[in-house]
């Protein structure tokens, strides 16, 4: 693996947060052991074991234009360089013509700022970020977002209500039943609170609509219900530019040229190359619909 990246001790730099041993142990020894048989035991188990470890710890997802993911990879300069934040001011892309991974700002950075960007979905509450970093990159976030975050009162059975509300949801929007909406209805009735208190159930409900109004060439609530899910993505504090605020405009955009309102399609057309252009995607200005 070091000599892919062309520096024998670039792997040995990278930091591994290393957690008590856990369920996934096992697992992790089993890859370890087929690996060192597959190579003909040309390395030990520990290296193989070292190397796996400062991989999952820091290889990157390698999305194109922020909505494939091709993989993941290791770069060692950057994950040297960069720490994860829950509220990110750089966001990467990937070039697959190259195979370099480029960081973008998304937002204005102060002189002597920390660059950051985030390895998880954004919009979730504290606990469930703190949750996937945990298990998936072994270290407690305590970025910004995170440490102000923690000074609020603490309902861990809230969240627990929550969660089961949007698997529920989930299990709905899955489901292909005719009657998925009146479900979906019967159910944001039956979990009103849930719905009225969390940013994160809220944007999983009118995903749902979303994604049904499309299915239904429901043009008018298509473009209501990505109005709403910016409307919450903003409230929270979240980068204007990113993403999901591509994706969602672009939503607009769309159901705007399908509805015939031509001006509020033309405004969600600028605004989705304004977003691709300074997330660095590959094509910014091809055109939309």
């Amino acid at each position: 693996m070091e000599q892919f990246v062309r520096n024998s001790q670039a792997l040995k730099l990278l930091v591994v947060h290393r957690q008590e041993e856990n369920s996934e142990e096992k697992e992790s020894r089993a890859a370890v052991k087929f690996i060192v048989e597959m190579i003909g035991r040309v390395l030990d188990q520990q290296h193989v074991r070292a190397t796996l470890e400062r991989v999952r710890c820091n290889a990157h997802p390698l999305y194109l234009d922020g909505v494939t993911c091709v993989g993941t990879g290791v770069f060692p300069e950057a994950a040297m360089a960069l720490n994860h934040s829950c509220l990110p001011n750089v966001l990467p892309s990937f070039d697959p013509r190259t195979r370099t991974l480029a960081f973008h700002a998304i937002t204005e950075i102060p002189k002597g700022s920390t660059v950051e960007y985030s390895y998880i979905d954004l919009l979730q509450t504290r606990r469930r970020r703190q949750s996937l970093l945990l298990k998936g990159f072994d270290f407690d976030c305590i970025c910004d977002r995170c440490t102000t975050e923690a000074k609020e009162q603490d309902h861990a059975e809230e969240e627990q209500e929550e969660a089961r509300v949007m698997e529920q949801l989930m299990q709905i929007v899955n489901s292909n039943q005719s009657d998925v909406k009146k479900r979906i209805a019967h159910l944001k009735k039956e979990h009103e609170n849930v719905f009225k208190r969390s940013s994160e159930a809220q944007f999983a409900l009118y995903t749902a609509e979303m994604q049904m109004a499309r299915v239904q060439c429901d043009w008018t609530n298509v473009i209501k219900a990505a109005d709403m899910l910016l409307e919450i993505w903003t409230r929270c504090g979240l980068p204007d530019h990113y993403h999901t605020t591509e994706t969602l405009h672009l939503q607009i955009c769309l159901a705007a040229k399908q509805a015939g309102m031509i001006d509020k399609a033309k405004a969600s057309a600028q605004k989705v190359s304004t977003i691709r252009r300074i997330c660095g995607y590959s094509h910014p200005d091809t055109p939309i619909g």
